[in-house]
């Protein structure tokens, strides 16, 4: 088993090759959302939210409130325009991550941490 250094808000492409239905195919960008307290390459597994360069809107014309939309920079590693899907959150094994390309800011991280917090219903009862 690889042993990788993962972290939270870490951006890395992915390998999601061999998928099925409406899962997200191919290699992409994705942001790793497990926590820090637990050791991904330990596990074997760590949890994504895998990006796409396709803008999604809903029937009023508006973007997709569960997609966070990140910038290129430098410091991310991004070549373009990304939306993250929360959606599209799942558990993968670190044998499919190919590549760390650079890290959210933390503002990006913690727009997307809420918003899989309401996609999970995970918030205070």
């Amino acid at each position: 088993m690889r042993t990788l250094s993962i972290r939270r808000g870490d951006i890395w492409i992915i390998d999601f090759d061999p998928t099925t239905g409406r899962e997200q195919r191919g290699s992409r960008p994705s942001v790793v959302l497990s926590s820090d307290l637990i050791d991904s390459s330990a596990l074997g597994l760590t949890f994504v939210v895998p990006g796409t360069r396709t803008a999604r809107y809903d029937a009023s014309g508006r973007p997709v409130p569960n997609h966070i939309r990140v910038e290129p920079l430098p410091s991310n590693g991004l070549s373009a325009t990304t939306f993250f899907m929360t959606e599209q959150l799942r558990s993968v094994s670190i044998e499919r991550l190919v590549k760390r390309i650079g890290v959210l800011t933390d503002k990006q991280l913690s727009d997307l941490e809420e918003i899989a917090i309401l996609l999970l219903d995970l918030g205070p009862k």
